[in-house]
């Protein structure tokens, strides 16, 4: 629609417009200290005039500072900030943009994934210089921007699902095995790419995992299947707990808040879980199949299939 909604927690909305001629599928990436926002539109897979474009857009001005094409017509992508530079994915890679004007500065391929591989990179996550990806197909990649190197690229047995998560110079990761039916999570050290543990799970799913994420809260990481949370030591990888936590599939979580675990269900909405023994501490009926929830400190957002937005305060859930 070539819009960008941009809602308050008081219930206030203002509305972004993008060019006219800027299609496709939309990602974007805000600083919380910049009043600024990156924002890639994925272009037209039919017409090859409409590429996938990123704009850097003042959202109190609502004015448009810059505009960068890529080479790529995919429909969607990843992007994020990396301290000066802005990292987005492009047909065979990662683009890296000057966050000032835009100007590509260099850029990452992806080797051995074929063309067009570049415009499914994502899961973008940055640490001290290093920006970890999942590519395409099967490989994860750590790329050292300041040396604008690879540190280390490691093959995964299928495409992976969540995020991964960096916690004290440790990198997990979790997967979907379909061929050995598995669920797996894996720890790497995040400098060198060593596997340090692999643990495996039955793969129960009858819904969809896109968007399941890792947290870790005290010594566990947790993540969670179709119907339970699941913990384990996040230095040893033993097993610390699982759970029964909904009757139908969760859809979204686990987020780390406050010595809870926030996750949500079809059937429960959001939902609050000890992170120690695993007991269902509060409940807040929400409908809709919620596809993020995050936590800032002072506020939960989730965000619906259904395009709507609910803010609660994070101690009392309180809508």
């Amino acid at each position: 629609t070539n819009t960008v909604v941009i809602c308050d927690p008081n219930g206030s909305t203002r509305r972004v417009q993008l060019p006219s001629d800027a299609v496709g599928g939309v990602t974007l990436t805000v600083l919380p200290s910049s009043a600024v926002m990156y924002v890639r539109v994925g272009g037209d897979d039919w017409d090859m005039a409409h590429t996938a474009r990123v704009y850097a857009i003042d959202y109190q001005t609502r004015k448009v500072l810059w505009e960068s094409r890529l080479d790529a017509r995919d429909g969607a992508g990843d992007i994020h900030v990396c301290d000066d530079v802005v990292a987005v994915t492009d047909r065979l890679g990662v683009r890296f943009l000057g966050r000032e004007d835009g100007r590509c500065l260099w850029k990452y391929d992806t080797p051995d994934e074929g063309e067009g591989a570049g415009t499914g990179c994502h899961s973008f996550e940055y640490r001290d210089g290093v920006l970890y990806f999942r590519g395409t197909w099967t490989a994860m990649y750590a790329l050292d921007l300041r040396q604008r190197r690879l540190l280390w690229k490691r093959e995964l047995p299928w495409q992976s699902i969540a995020r991964p998560l960096i916690h004290k110079q440790r990198l997990y990761y979790y997967y979907v095995d379909i061929k050995g039916a598995k669920e797996c999570l894996q720890c790497y050290d995040w400098i060198t790419g060593k596997l340090l543990w692999n643990r495996s799970f039955d793969h129960d799913t009858g819904g969809a995992l896109l968007w399941r994420f890792l947290c870790v809260v005290g010594d566990n990481v947790f993540h969670v299947t179709d119907t339970y949370l699941v913990g384990n030591n996040a230095l040893t990888g033993e097993p610390a707990g699982k759970w029964l936590v909904g009757n139908k599939w969760v859809s979204g979580g686990p987020v780390a808040s406050t010595n809870v675990l926030l996750l949500t269900s079809d059937s429960q909405g959001m939902f609050a879980v000890d992170s120690k023994s695993g007991r269902v501490k509060w409940r807040y009926p929400c409908e809709g199949t919620f596809i993020n929830v995050s936590d800032n400190g002072q506020w939960l957002l989730l965000y619906s299939a259904n395009h709507t937005f609910w803010f609660f305060r994070a101690k009392q859930a309180k809508q």
